[in-house]
């Protein structure tokens, strides 16, 4: 049984397409509702262009850049200055789109050789293999800070990027990952991880709570707190707030918290499951399961009015529904042809559901990429579960590697990178693993579970 929250059984928290199995196996329609309280009661406990040719393609080599330590003005110290360069590697490492000159000590002497001389020595830099440089500055002025960037191809000696950033002493970090995806956009034209959040669901207190944790740190922030369990947190487009299902009153409803003010507020709260949100690309809407009318099915819901449509009227169970980036038309699961599957529609329900998923017979969790060609899901293969892409252009169905059990998969808003949870054992932890690359990187350590990953849409 996998270990991804959905409702739940003798008190472990299951997952979706668990869901799907106990009810189509346990129960008739009449009898649905209330074998789901019970449940959940009971788991309540050259030129820009020629550099592009070089990067922008996903399957391209990785560029190799050189960043030397800030050069230092003022009262800015060596520490600091050597502290926002290793700041900026760790950024442009784990884009996937630079590899970064490891030998600082020589990067450094070839920067301050260039100092000295007062131009930049092409050759010198290619014996590192550089292909791009960075020069950066930084100078503290009283209890603000500013750094200056500037971005050269080593094929031409040009510049291809310069940008300022000042902020106070505290924010040095969030002021680096601006950078760092300032170069990324300005080179390959996507968008940049750096500072980016993940939100995730754990034990860690004693009882799952919500909490999120920035990408590359190692420091956890609870934004849920109380006796109840909250699950399956979801972002709205501007990063600002989280939904989730909480417990509070003893069955599953779905809340809003503002991320800045803590402040949570029910959006569902109808007889029966309430579960499975997430916000339409403009915010404005969310979709979500609903379970009143006695069968689980889909509806969409506006934030403003709280105004329900239902999507769905079928026999069969639907849950986890996720919008398509331009909120045309959504993914979800549904056991309608006899076991889990993923299927498309209209945003509307105004068209029969296309069945996208052929390999297997137990598909569920769909996340749909943000460049639209690319769905996510979680495949039960053997005793385990593993993460899966099907190319909605091709229809072919491809498998990530696997680190253990692997489920729940969420896209990050690069289009190139997943966070995941992975259970080992009785410990279950987040990964992230470039789809491109499909080298996992575990992110989560510590005790207690950690699971429901949501990566943040910016």
């Amino acid at each position: 049984m996998p270990h991804t929250e959905a409702c739940a059984t003798a008190l472990t928290c299951v997952s979706p397409d668990v869901m799907l199995r106990e009810m189509r196996i346990a129960m008739k329609r009449v009898r649905f509702c209330l074998y789901v309280a019970a449940a959940l009661l009971l788991s309540a406990n050259a030129s820009l262009a020629e550099v592009r040719i070089t990067v922008s393609k996903k399957f391209a080599r990785k560029t190799v850049i050189a960043i030397p330590s800030f050069e230092q003005k003022g009262a800015a110290g060596g520490t600091l200055s050597k502290s926002l360069a290793e700041q900026l590697k760790s950024d442009l490492d784990s884009s996937g789109y630079f590899e970064t000159v490891k030998k600082q000590q020589f990067v450094d002497e070839t920067d301050r050789d260039d100092r000295r001389a007062g131009r930049i020595n092409l050759k010198e830099w290619a014996t590192l293999r550089a292909e791009m440089l960075v020069k950066a500055n930084c100078e503290m002025r009283g209890t603000s800070l500013a750094m200056a960037c500037r971005l050269y191809s080593m094929t031409n000696g040009k510049s291809l990027f310069a940008q300022g950033y000042t902020g106070d002493a505290a924010s040095a970090v969030t002021m680096v990952h601006r950078m760092a995806n300032d170069i990324i956009k300005a080179v390959t034209g996507e968008v940049g991880l750096a500072g980016s959040v993940i939100a995730f669901a754990s034990d860690m207190s004693g009882r799952k709570q919500i909490y999120t944790m920035e990408l590359g740190g190692t420091s956890y922030r609870q934004v849920t707190s109380g006796k109840d369990i909250s699950l399956f947190p979801a972002w709205t487009p501007d990063a600002r707030s989280l939904l989730f299902t909480s417990y509070i009153r003893g069955f599953p409803e779905i809340f809003m918290l503002d991320l800045a003010t803590r402040n949570a507020r029910p959006l569902a709260s109808f007889p029966g499951l309430n579960a499975f949100a997430d916000v339409s690309p403009d915010g404005r809407e969310i979709l979500l399961t609903l379970s009143k009318a006695g069968n689980p099915e889909l509806y969409r819901m506006s934030l403003a009015s709280g105004t329900l449509t239902r999507l769905t009227r079928t026999t069969a169970v639907e849950a986890s529904p996720c919008w398509s980036p331009d909120g045309s038309k959504i993914a979800f699961v549904s056991d309608t042809n006899g076991s889990p599957q993923i299927y498309t529609m209209d945003s509307w329900g105004k068209t029969a559901p296309q069945r996208v998923t052929r390999r297997g017979s137990y598909n569920t969790k769909p996340a749909w990429s943000p460049d639209g060609d690319l769905i996510s899901y979680c495949a039960r293969e053997g005793g385990s579960f593993e993460i899966r892409l099907v190319n909605l252009k091709t229809g072919v169905e491809s498998a990530l590697p696997k680190s253990g059990s692997d489920e729940e998969p969420s896209w990050a808003p690069d289009g190139r990178h997943i966070v995941y949870s992975v259970e080992r054992g009785r410990k279950r932890d987040l990964y992230i693993m470039d789809v491109y690359e499909q080298a996992p990187t575990q992110i989560t350590h510590g005790k207690g579970n950690f699971s429901s990953p949501a990566w943040s849409p910016k």
